[in-house]
């Protein structure tokens, strides 16, 4: 099916389902609205959140809250963590839609496989973030406190790029480090830094393919 977005200016493809074609065959999509792919306890605890793609690149370690289709981090332990992916090197491109809760400099949004393998940060002053894969890069202050956004990052060498809903890029060159896999929440290696982050979908594609496509889509989500 074919749709037109008025606000984007955006012509898109989307399966029968609803979402962009463009998602399919891609690293992963994490939908915490979609129940079929979480697997809760009776308190909402998240043990297991599968891609949504079907790839096989699940959450599988960790725990975090769901509450009212949405992925809540309570900056105090709680993360989730994938196996390894071998094919998540550099281009990488994740979108994000995310509210940061409260504000600590040095907690992590995501990481990769290993430790600061491929994050974004809050840091070095509320409501900063930097992202970093090798190189940390300039400060993106367009996120504020306790509102929901889109956030953007292109971990690819000196062609990267941090974004927070359609505002200004800030650029730099990350470095050369692979995400190998993805951990949401905190730190690789769960030694602290948690975030008090909500969250909705998380989407990881190996390219900028279709990128204005999927943001306009990712602001219908929001």
């Amino acid at each position: 099916m074919t749709h037109y977005s008025a606000y984007s200016n955006v012509v898109s493809e989307t399966t029968s389902a609803g979402y962009p074609a463009a998602l399919a065959n891609r690293h992963f999509w994490y939908d915490p609205s979609d129940l079929a792919t979480i697997t809760k306890d009776g308190a909402d605890i998240i043990s297991r959140f599968n891609d949504k793609l079907g790839n096989g690149n699940d959450l599988i370690t960790g725990a975090a809250l769901w509450t009212a289709n949405t992925l809540l981090f309570n900056g105090t332990g709680q993360y989730l963590k994938t196996g390894a992916i071998a094919a998540m090197s550099q281009p990488t491109m994740i979108y994000m839609i995310v509210k940061q809760v409260s504000w600590i400099s040095g907690d992590y949004m995501f990481d990769g496989n290993s430790t600061s393998s491929g994050m974004i940060w809050q840091n070095p002053t509320s409501p900063g973030i930097q992202a970093y894969a090798g190189t940390i890069s300039p400060t993106n202050n367009n996120l504020a406190v306790d509102t929901w956004g889109i956030v953007r990052v292109l971990y690819s060498g000196a062609n990267s790029k941090l974004i927070v809903n359609n505002t200004t890029p800030t650029t730099w060159n990350c470095g050369t480090k692979d995400m190998g896999g993805f951990t949401l929440g905190g730190k690789a290696d769960n030694s602290g830094h948690w975030a008090n982050t909500q969250k909705k979908d998380i989407i990881a594609m190996p390219s900028t393919e279709s990128e204005a496509e999927i943001y306009a889509w990712l602001v219908t989500r929001l």
